[in-house]
């Protein structure tokens, strides 16, 4: 579900708080605007009572605000930042179940880093029903366009920092680990370059030696790899998976009691993914959690 808003500055420019009660044009525009991007506040018609107070308290659970019914300057700059299209091709998009921002980046041809920055997102991680302003590449080039001095360098850095087959499909799994893990009130896994380095090495390991299980005949167990490379932890674990796809190597691993526990285990804090294709799955996925 996606529409295409117009912005209305004359309530999201004030102090002026809007509640239950309140009537005037900064309602109305209030109201027309969380129509526009897909919240239905009931008739536009001025006045502030209990459909539009339900529609805001829903506007601000879903977008992850104090949910007070009462539209100030927190509500109103999150109204702003989904409103805020410089571009007729820019759209507002409604998170549905499955979906990355890898994927809503190819399907509406933009890069994940535009959309991280357009909804001022720190992480990868979304959430069903969330609101996304997805901006179009006309935009980010109109707007980041470079002068004829810096587009040479300002190329070679865009072609050096985007992220590989290899890199999306981990942060993907990352994604789905870290939902996991909020959707049962655990804190997300920080993702640890140092530890996807040696996760990589053991997919790499099981491929070129033909084995699938946590004990590597060149590194030993997993605690003695990580050991090995340098990597500290209080305490520490291991998923294995073999699968055609992300989704379906996460969807087996959450079938498997032993690796749910895993990831599921409130005492990791940090995570090292590495996804290595080939062997006779397909793609071999490696996940090291370790807590510190």
């Amino acid at each position: 579900m996606f529409s295409i808003p117009t912005i209305s500055l004359a309530y999201l420019d004030t102090n002026e708080l809007l509640r239950f009660g309140s009537v005037g044009e900064g309602v109305q525009l209030l109201q027309r605007d969380l129509a526009q991007l897909g919240f239905n506040p009931g008739p536009i018609d001025g006045i502030f009572g209990n459909l539009t107070r339900n529609t805001v308290l829903r506007f601000q659970q879903q977008n992850n605000l104090l949910v007070d019914g009462i539209v100030g300057r927190q509500t109103k700059n999150a109204i702003r930042n989904l409103l805020k299209i410089n571009s007729n091709n820019s759209v507002v998009y409604t998170v549905q179940r499955g979906d990355t921002l890898f994927f809503l980046a190819q399907r509406f041809n933009t890069t994940v880093s535009a959309i991280m920055e357009a909804n001022g997102l720190s992480n990868h991680i979304i959430y069903i029903n969330q609101k996304l302003l997805i901006p179009s590449i006309n935009e980010i080039s109109q707007q980041q366009q470079p002068s004829q001095t810096q587009q040479p360098q300002q190329q070679q850095q865009s072609s050096t920092q985007q992220l590989t087959r290899q890199q999306q499909m981990e942060l993907e799994m990352l994604e789905l680990v870290n939902q996991e893990r909020i959707r049962h009130g655990l804190r997300p896994l920080i993702m640890d370059q140092n530890i996807v380095m040696v996760a990589r090495l053991k997919s790499q390991d099981m491929i070129v030696n033909r084995y699938f299980a946590h004990h590597s005949p060149v590194y030993g167990s997993p605690f003695d790899m990580m050991r090995s490379f340098g990597i500290t932890f209080r305490t520490a674990g291991e998923n294995l998976a073999g699968s055609p796809s992300v989704i379906r190597a996460h969807t087996n691993l959450m079938n498997s009691p032993g690796h749910r526990a895993n990831i599921l285990n409130p005492n990791f804090t940090h995570i090292g993914i590495g996804i290595v294709e080939g062997g006779p799955y397909g793609i071999m996925f490696t996940q090291m959690f370790v807590g510190r």
